[in-house]
């Protein structure tokens, strides 16, 4: 996990220098235009070549180790989510990851039925399950999720709607009360299912 979060910082990193650099010339610019001569712009960083080989972090974990694919499958999650969707080529973008390894994430989410395909092809994006429009209640996004996976304890919910931890337990309460949803305690949290009808 530390590589992949080392590459996302590499990524960022390298980024800022991109952005710097035309901000610089943007500057220089609008100075010239203002008819005050500007200083010549810095020369643009040369890229960084890529290694032809993945290196190994400082405690030897590879970045296709199991670990770094549960990191990436999460940094993909968190991605989706916090956009509403994304595309392959965005998740690439982002996190300088492989077609595979984005493909690998994708999948993955995909099975455990967190995310779902939609489109063909070039077209083809990535959207939570149970995503709901702008605007739609806390309650319907809780239960949308909850019989999209099955069951989701509170915590899983308190991060997947980005409500605070006391609005997902009045929800969820309501959909208990209301009879679409059960409850179980699940180690230190509770878990909530759809309701099986009997």
């Amino acid at each position: 996990m530390a590589s992949a979060i080392d590459a996302v910082r590499e990524a960022i990193a390298t980024q800022r220098e991109r952005l710097q650099s035309e901000l610089d010339r943007l500057d220089a610019a609008e100075k010239e235009l203002a008819g005050t001569p500007a200083p010549p712009p810095a020369p643009a960083p040369a890229p960084a070549a890529k290694p032809r080989r993945r290196a190994r972090s400082q405690k030897g974990t590879k970045t296709n180790s199991p670990a770094a694919a549960i990191a990436r499958r999460e940094e993909a999650f968190s991605f989706i989510q916090a956009r509403g969707e994304a595309t392959a080529a965005d998740l690439r973008a982002h996190f300088g990851w492989s077609p595979n390894s984005t493909r690998k994430a994708t999948s993955r989410l995909e099975e455990e039925g967190r995310i779902r395909r939609e489109g063909e092809r070039n077209q083809t994006r990535y959207v939570l399950v149970g995503a709901r429009p702008a605007g739609a209640s806390l309650e319907g996004r809780v239960l949308d999720l909850c019989q999209g996976n099955g069951e989701r304890t509170r915590r899983q919910l308190v991060a997947e709607t980005g409500a605070t931890d006391a609005e997902v337990l009045a929800a969820c309460a309501k959909l208990v009360d209301e009879g679409e949803l059960e409850s179980a305690p699940k180690g230190n949290d509770t878990a909530y299912a759809p309701r099986v009808p009997e």
